[in-house]
């Protein structure tokens, strides 16, 4: 396989990488026909199942877990 990644930073492979760990979870719950309740919601069809602040905190926690190996 590729390495897809060479001709970046660090920094720029774990966002993308962490983009897409969020985007399986995001596909596996859009499969079940779920969406992750937040008071942030709107009520848009278009929402993501894992939204607002539940997203960036998410994000976070898998940067922080895969920053060890970055």
């Amino acid at each position: 396989m590729e390495n897809v990644f060479k001709e970046e930073s660090k920094e720029e492979t774990l966002s993308h990488v962490v983009f897409k760990v969020i985007g399986q979870f995001e596909t596996l719950l859009d499969r079940e026909n779920i969406a992750i309740p937040n008071k942030e919601r709107e009520g848009k069809e278009d929402e993501a199942c894992i939204y607002g602040t539940h997203y960036y905190d998410l994000e976070e926690a898998i940067k922080e877990v895969l920053s060890a190996y970055f």
